[in-house]
């Protein structure tokens, strides 16, 4: 199996593409809560995942900051 999305590395700096990628975020965070209500998916696979789309929000918010001081 060849991973073709890790092969390119893409830089993230335009303020509109972290916006877009937030506010992604925030939607599949909304999707996620969701499934875990209804109980589609396991308590262990919903934490992994609450924390990768929390951690990557957070960066994503300190790039942003980031970008715009300088």
């Amino acid at each position: 199996m060849v991973c073709f999305s890790c092969s390119q590395q893409r830089t993230i700096y335009k303020k509109k593409i972290l916006n877009n990628s937030i506010d992604n975020l925030n939607i599949l965070m909304n999707w996620l809560e969701v499934d875990y209500q209804n109980d589609s998916i396991p308590d262990n696979i919903a934490l992994n995942y609450f924390v990768v789309v929390q951690k990557t929000k957070k960066n994503l918010i300190e790039l942003k900051k980031k970008r715009h001081e300088k």
